[in-house]
C-alpha cells in the first residue's frame, strides 16, 4: 500500500537532525511525500554517475509523452528542481541518487529521477482481546458487552470499522425465537394470524388465521366437511370449509327409474318380466343400475325348460337312477335316490305297498307300509273273539 505521509518523514528529521534542519527543510520534504502519490513506482536501478550528461539528457528527450508530467501535476519545487537535475533527491540538506531506498519502521522510501521521493508503507494490524488482525480481515466479536453492540468488524488503518450489529431474536410467550424463523401462535392469537416470521426482533409477514363456516347454527373448522340439511340435500349433499366458504360440493346422487317405479341410490333393484333371464337384481348408483347379478340359467329335460330352483322329476330308465333333481343355474343338482322295495316272506313290495302280516307277526302288528325299504306306520293287531270266548289275536297259525 503507496501512502503519501508527510508527518513521518517530519518525525524522522527531527530526530536525526534536529529543530534547526526541519525548519530549512519541512516544506520541501512535505511536497514530496504528497507529490509521490501521483507518480510512477519503477524504480531506476543504474547509477548516474556511469551515465554521460548528454546522454542522460537524450534520455530525458525521449520520455514518452505519457510519462512527462501535464499541467494537472503540481509543479516541482525549488529543492526537487535541483534534484531532478542531477538526477536525484535531496532528503535533510544531503544528495541522494535515483533509486536509493531509505528503511522506515514501517516501510520505506525510493528516490525517482524527477527529484521526488515515492514512499511505501505498510498498514497498521488491528489489537483485540490480545490478538493481531491483518488490514482487511474480519474481526469477531468475542462474548461480553462487545456482542451485544457488534457480531464483526473489519481492520482498517489499525481501527475497527464497518461494525455489523447483532441480528435480535423474537420474544413470543416467553420463547426466544431466531432470526429468520416461523413463530406459530399461541392461545387468542390464533383468531388474527396463524403464523409470523421473526426478523431481526419483529414479527413480520404474519399469515392471516383462516375463517371458520357457520352453517345451520353450528361452526366448523377449516378443512371440516359440512353435511346438508333440508332442502340444500336437493342441490348437494357435502361441503368442505374453507377460509369461511363451502367449496368443493359434492352433488347428491340421482335416483333410478325402473318399471314404473322410483329406487334410491344404494337400493337393491328387482328384476321384471324378460329382465329376469338376463339379471336378477342390480344395485342403483347415481341414476345407474350396476353390480348387476346375472340370471342363473334355465334346465332344459326331456323336452321341457325348467326354471331356476325348480324341481324335475325323472322320466323313464333314469327314475332308476334318481327320482326328481332341482334345477340350479343351468343343472340338475340335489338328486333324490329312487325308493328301495320291501321283501316280506319271500316277497318284494314296491315302495308304498302295505305289506300284511303273517302268522305269529299279526300278534305284533296287523299290515305295515314299505318305506324306502323299511316298514313305517305299521298298524296294532286286530282282536278277535275265539270259539271258547277267549280273546284271539292276530291271523294264521304257528
Amino acid at each position: 500500500m503507496k501512502l503519501a505521509v508527510s508527518s513521518v518523514l517530519f518525525a524522522l528529521l527531527g530526530s536525526q537532525f534536529g529543530p534547526q534542519v526541519v525548519a530549512n527543510v519541512a516544506s520541501d520534504a512535505i511536497n514530496h511525500i504528497t507529490d509521490s502519490l501521483n507518480m510512477h513506482n519503477a524504480a531506476v536501478n543504474s547509477d548516474i554517475n556511469a551515465i554521460p550528461a548528454v546522454e542522460a539528457r537524450v534520455r530525458r528527450d525521449q520520455t514518452p509523452a505519457s510519462n512527462k508530467p501535464t499541467m494537472d501535476e503540481e509543479p516541482l519545487t525549488e529543492i526537487e528542481e535541483r534534484g531532478r537535475k542531477r538526477h536525484g533527491c535531496y532528503f535533510a540538506g544531503d544528495f541522494y541518487r535515483k533509486g536509493t531506498e531509505r528503511e522506515l519502521d514501517n516501510g520505506h522510501c525510493r528516490c525517482k529521477r524527477n527529484g521526488k521521493w515515492v514512499c511505501e508503507f505498510e498498514a497498521p494490524e488491528c489489537h483485540y482481546k490480545g490478538n493481531d488482525y491483518e488490514e482487511g480481515s474480519w474481526v469477531k466479536c468475542e462474548g461480553g458487552r462487545d456482542c451485544r453492540k457488534w457480531t464483526k468488524c473489519k481492520c482498517k488503518d489499525g481501527e475497527l470499522t464497518d461494525c455489523k450489529a447483532p441480528i435480535k431474536k423474537c420474544n413470543y410467550n416467553e420463547e426466544r425465537h431466531d432470526s429468520g424463523g416461523w413463530v406459530h401462535c399461541q392461545g387468542k392469537d390464533c383468531h388474527k394470524w396463524l403464523k409470523c416470521k421473526c426478523d431481526n426482533g419483529k414479527l413480520t409477514n404474519c399469515k392471516d388465521a383462516p375463517k371458520k363456516c357457520d352453517y345451520d347454527g353450528a361452526r366448523y373448522d377449516i378443512g371440516d366437511w359440512i353435511k346438508c340439511e333440508g332442502s340444500d340435500c336437493q342441490d348437494w349433499i357435502k361441503c368442505k370449509c374453507e377460509h369461511g366458504k363451502l367449496i368443493d360440493c359434492k352433488e347428491p346422487p340421482k335416483k333410478c327409474y325402473y318399471d314404473g317405479s322410483v329406487h334410491d341410490n344404494n337400493d337393491w333393484v328387482e328384476c321384471e318380466d324378460r329382465d329376469c333371464r338376463q339379471w336378477t337384481k342390480c344395485k342403483c348408483k347415481d341414476g345407474k343400475l350396476k353390480d348387476c347379478k346375472e340370471a342363473p340359467k334355465m334346465c332344459h329335460y326331456d323336452g321341457e325348460d325348467y326354471d331356476n330352483n325348480d324341481w324335475v322329476g325323472c322320466q323313464g330308465g333314469d327314475c332308476k337312477e334318481w327320482t326328481k333333481c332341482k334345477c340350479h343355474d343351468g343343472e340338475l343338482t340335489d338328486c333324490k335316490d329312487p325308493p328301495q322295495s320291501c321283501y316280506y316272506r319271500r316277497s318284494e313290495y314296491s315302495d308304498g305297498d302295505w305289506v300284511h302280516c303273517r302268522r305269529r307277526d299279526c300278534r305284533e302288528w296287523s299290515k305295515c307300509k314299505c318305506n324306502d325299504g323299511e316298514f313305517k306306520n305299521c298298524k296294532d293287531p286286530i282282536e278277535r273273539p275265539s270259539r271258547y270266548n277267549r280273546p284271539y289275536k292276530g291271523w294264521g297259525r304257528d
